[in-house]
């Protein structure tokens, strides 16, 4: 019954139910274990001795129809057997000669082993080197398949340069390799392909594809060019365009990469159903690349995704993955067809090893291009705005916009955060000059009173008054608003914004493109100014005017001997019917009046004038290179009726040029840290605002001070 059943003791057989008859001890029980069967023995000085078959031997106890053997006999295992427990069982070892050895269950000649350099990187484990070993075996033997996994170990191991190493057969030329199998691991230049990895872009071209071969460990081949896939992928088929870099991260955990294990990638550069080696360049986890060595070639051909091998320390298993995949574009221009571009593309893969704390990787894919260079270096050698032909020219040569190369990006950078810092000292250094500047009110009615025994009014009367609200409010008189050319550029980088998204995301395009904006807006709002002045009269005729209506004249001391002086008498040399002497009663403004304005009736002709330092070449010389009033440090120039007078030059109407190529210089500079043009515009509204303001209160204190004057 189920559950239920006897059975005999150790060295017993069953005679009946329920009985069981002990063997000898000169019999064995037999295979069935229903008989005893009788062993060879001999009675030796009266103790029993019993034959017992060698090791490489079984103990036969019946005949093939199962019958007991009259006599236990001895039965050597055929060759390639060997008994385990009684029974001859398979044994790979012992099919192998006896000049030959076992590695990894394959029979390789000793003396292929022993003529083995030493293994002395100590990277693999024993087995994985045993492996090593017998795949070597098998791919000079003209087995493809060991060739190829013995390939992708080589590429899994950073390319070793240990002669003893997985890559034996490819850095030692003196073996005798298989031709053929051996597969290539090292990207050669050929008559076909002088420079691999290079192809070129015509014109409205603007991308370009790159597959990937993957090579299994048993052989197979699996050519991938699909670029359509997700674009969170950092895998390869990837399609990149021209001059866009990226880069992108790839979260993966490790029990999903099972199929990348034993696997190795080779990029190709996909056109035109023709297909271009791309050269990959790897780096170790430690960061190091790997050298040259004795290899022919840096250049390699595979990289692998992740590789799981057992440490020889601690017997745990490890992981390496790929870090980060550097695609970089080496973007020349071609000589012979100047429409095309000559595209240099290589791979850099670093590696990393996993922590053993997370299941998780992060995988990098980038693109990076190392642009050809525009001609901004001599554009800005040249001048300023050779350097906005230079990038309009590299916008239009070709249908596609390039970016520009690494080294003139900083460059541009540098010039443009240099030319705002220089710009924004020499404005303040002017402005600082100009609030010091002398000023002086010449009265002619206190040294030609209309009638004798006038009393002469206080000399801040009216007249001075109404002078000196006119002369400080030219202080910061500007030939055109930076607020009108901010609202323009506004609207013409408005205008231009489809042109932007098409240029590449560069700091030097964003530059010129702010420039350009600024520059259209001021040169439009100047040249309507211009027209504007021609029809009613510029501004600054009122001025002079001013000076003619109250009959004060003014006079500006810009340096020690440079003056700008404005004729304001209203009767030309009227003759005075009373000339009080000079005494100790009368004010210091009144004295200075009455004596400058003796000077200028007697000594110059009542015309307005400019008294500019003389130059050095006419000091050594003692000669006069214009017609005009000699003087031993001065030379007195002539202002003629229609032009602005000389005294705008100590206001922001003299300096327009400086303070126009600061504010278009601070906008681009804005542009390019910021990318937004209303923060550009707003922060460059208020620098305006701030140092406007700044001018007139310093400019007001130092006219109340020389003057004496309250507005």
């Amino acid at each position: 019954m189920p559950g239920f059943g006897c059975s005999c003791a150790d060295h017993s057989v069953p005679v009946g139910i329920g009985r069981c008859k002990p063997c000898n001890a000169t019999e064995v029980v037999s295979a069935d274990g229903h008989s005893c069967v009788p062993r060879r023995c001999q009675n030796v000085s009266g103790r029993i001795a019993c034959r017992k078959c060698p090791n490489d031997y079984i103990t036969v106890t019946q005949n093939i129809d199962g019958s007991p053997l009259k006599e236990v006999q001895c039965v050597k295992c055929a060759r390639g057997f060997k008994p385990v427990n009684n029974v001859c069982t398979r044994c790979e070892s012992c099919a192998c000669a006896k000049n030959q050895i076992i590695v990894r269950g394959l029979c390789i000649p000793k003396t292929y082993v022993t003529s083995r350099p030493k293994y002395e990187e100590n990277s693999l484990h024993p087995l994985a080197l045993l492996d090593v070993v017998k795949h070597e075996y098998l791919c000079m033997q003209n087995n493809l398949r060991a060739c190829h996994t013995l390939a992708n170990e080589c590429v899994r191991n950073f390319y070793s340069t240990d002669t003893a190493g997985p890559c034996r057969l490819w850095i030692q030329p003196k073996l005798a390799t298989p031709k053929g199998t051996l597969p290539r691991l090292i990207v050669e230049s050929t008559l076909e392909d002088k420079n691999p990895g290079e192809t070129y872009i015509g014109r409205r071209k603007d991308s370009i594809l790159i597959a990937a071969a993957v090579f299994s460990s048993d052989g197979r081949f699996k050519f991938m060019k699909d670029a359509s896939q997700d674009h969170t992928s950092c895998r390869l088929p990837v399609k990149i365009r021209i001059g866009r870099d990226f880069s992108r991260d790839c979260i993966m955990n490790v029990s999903k990469l099972t199929e990348d294990l034993n696997v190795t990638i080779s990029p190709f550069l996909y056109a035109d159903g023709k297909l271009v080696q791309i050269p990959v360049y790897p780096r170790k986890p430690n960061g190091h690349p790997i050298q040259k060595g004795t290899w022919i070639s840096s250049k390699f051909k595979r990289f692998f995704i992740i590789d799981k091998s057992l440490s020889i320390v601690t017997n745990t298993t490890n992981y390496v993955f790929l870090r980060t995949m550097d695609i970089k574009l080496q973007i020349e221009r071609d000589k012979a067809s100047p429409s095309s571009l000559r595209v240099q593309v290589s791979v850099e893969v670093s590696y990393a090893s996993k922590s053993p704390l997370s299941e998780s990787i992060v995988t990098t894919l980038k693109v990076t291009h190392v642009m050809p260079e525009a001609g901004v270096h001599r554009g800005l050698e040249a001048a300023w705005f050779s350097t906005l032909h230079a990038l309009a020219a590299e916008a239009g040569t070709l249908g596609l916009t390039l970016p520009l190369s690494s080294a003139e990006e900083r460059i541009i950078i540098a010039f443009v955060y240099t030319s705002v810092s220089l710009k924004a000292v020499k404005v303040a250094w002017f402005n600082f000059n100009q609030c010091r500047c002398d000023v002086f009110f010449l009265d002619w009615s206190e040294y030609n009173p209309p009638y004798k025994g006038a009393v002469t009014e206080k000399y801040s009367n009216w007249r001075a008054s109404t002078l000196a609200r006119e002369w400080s409010r030219v202080q910061t008189m500007r030939r055109v608003s930076p607020g009108y050319t901010a609202s323009l550029a506004l609207l013409v980088l408005h205008l231009l914004e489809p042109w932007r998204s098409y240029l590449p995301p560069s700091q030097g395009y964003k530059w010129a493109v702010a420039t350009i904006a600024w520059w259209s807006s001021y040169i439009t709002l100047l040249s309507c100014r211009w027209g504007i002045d021609r029809v009613l009269g510029s501004p600054t005729t009122g001025l002079p005017k001013i000076c003619s209506s109250v009959g004060l004249s003014l006079l500006v001391f810009e340096e020690e001997h440079y003056a700008h002086y404005i004729h304001g008498r209203i009767v030309y040399k009227q003759l005075s019917l009373s000339i009080p002497a000079l005494g100790e009663t009368e004010t210091r403004q009144s004295l200075l009046s009455r004596f400058l304005a003796a000077f200028f009736e007697r000594a110059l002709d009542g015309l307005s004038w400019v008294a500019s330092e003389r130059t050095v070449l006419e000091r050594l010389l003692n000669v006069e290179l214009n017609t005009r009033e000699a003087g031993n440090t001065s030379t007195l120039l002539y202002d003629p009726d229609e032009s602005t007078p000389s005294c705008f030059a100590v206001t922001w109407w003299g300096e327009e040029w400086s303070l126009a190529t600061f504010e278009a210089i601070l906008f681009g500079s804005l542009m390019v840290a910021t990318d937004e043009p209303l923060i550009a515009v707003l922060v460059t509204l208020l620098v305006w605002q701030v140092m406007m303001r700044l001018r007139r209160g310093l400019g007001n204190r130092n006219q109340r001070e020389k003057t004496d004057i309250q507005m």
